[in-house]
C-alpha cells in the first residue's frame, strides 16, 4: 500500500496543501513540494447567521439543554480519539480541576467551578460521557444559529488537538469568543495569541490547566480584544482571497 501511494503521489503535476502542516506531511511521505492555500471562511454567510442569532429563546429552544449555565468553556469537534477531548474532561472534573484557579467576576462575585459545553458527535461520545462530571454538558445536530449562540456566549473555545487548518477556531473569533489552542497545527496560523486567544505547548492536564488559569487572569482584556480583532484576524481566510490564491497556484497547469 505504502509503495503504491508513492507511485500515485507522484502523478500530480502539483499539490496543494491547505496549511503548512500538510506541506511538511507532504514533503517528509512523499518527497514532494506543495503550495499552500488555505480553506476559504465565507464570511457573508457567517454574517447573515450572527443575524440570526440574537432572536433565539435558548431555554425554550428544543434543541439545547435548558440547565445550560450563564458561564461555560466551549469545545466543538468530532468526538474521535485524536481530538483528545477526554484531555479536556479529566481538567474540567472536579478531582482534576485546579480549585485555585477561581474566576472573579466584574461584580465581584466568584466561581470555583468552571462548566464546560462539548458539541459533537463521534466514536468516543459513549466512552466521553461515562467520564464527564456533572459540570459538563453534550449536545449535538445544532443548527448553525444555535452554534453561533453558544460561540457568542462562552468564556472560550478549547482546542487540545493538533489541526490540519482547524476551521472551528476560525468560527469562535469571528463571533468574538477567543480560543485556547495546542500551539501546534493550524491553530498556530489561525489564532493570533494576545489578541484572539493563547496557547499552550504540551497536551497534558497540567498545561491544560495553567491555560485556562492564565486566560481567567486575563479574560477581560482577550474577550475584548477578540471582539475587536476576531472578524479582521477571520478576514485573512475569506474566500475571496481563497479563489484568487487557487487561480495564481493553478494559473500554468
Amino acid at each position: 500500500m505504502k509503495k503504491w501511494d508513492m507511485i500515485v503521489a507522484q502523478r500530480p503535476d502539483k499539490i496543494i496543501s491547505i496549511s503548512q502542516t500538510v506541506a511538511d506531511r507532504c514533503k517528509k511521505y512523499y518527497n514532494r513540494e506543495s503550495e499552500v492555500v488555505y480553506p476559504p471562511f465565507d464570511i457573508k454567510y457567517w454574517t447573515k447567521i450572527k443575524s440570526k442569532f440574537q432572536s433565539l429563546n435558548l431555554k425554550s429552544n428544543p434543541n439545547f439543554k435548558s440547565e445550560i449555565p450563564e458561564k461555560y468553556f466551549l469545545v466543538v469537534s468530532r468526538l474521535e480519539p485524536y481530538k483528545k477531548i477526554d484531555l479536556i474532561i479529566k481538567v474540567f472534573n472536579k478531582q482534576n480541576h485546579v480549585p485555585s484557579r477561581i474566576d472573579r467576576h466584574q461584580d465581584g462575585k466568584t466561581d470555583s467551578k468552571h462548566h464546560l459545553i462539548i458539541v459533537g458527535e463521534g466514536s468516543e461520545e459513549k466512552k466521553l460521557k461515562e467520564i464527564a462530571g456533572e459540570n459538563i454538558t453534550f449536545l449535538s445536530k445544532l443548527t448553525d444559529e444555535e452554534l453561533v449562540y453558544l460561540y457568542s456566549k462562552a468564556e472560550a473555545l478549547i482546542m487540545p488537538q493538533e489541526e490540519d487548518f482547524g476551521y472551528v477556531a476560525l468560527e469562535a473569533q469571528f463571533f468574538g469568543c477567543p480560543v485556547i489552542a495546542y500551539n501546534k497545527g493550524g491553530a498556530s496560523i489561525t489564532v493570533s495569541e494576545g489578541k484572539t486567544g493563547l496557547f499552550f505547548h504540551d497536551q497534558t492536564v497540567e498545561e491544560l490547566s495553567k491555560a485556562i488559569g492564565k486566560y481567567n487572569m486575563v479574560k477581560y482584556k482577550l474577550q475584548r480584544n477578540t471582539l475587536e480583532f476576531g472578524p479582521k484576524n477571520v478576514e485573512r481566510f475569506a474566500k475571496e482571497k481563497f479563489v484568487n490564491e487557487f487561480k495564481r497556484v493553478t494559473r500554468n497547469l
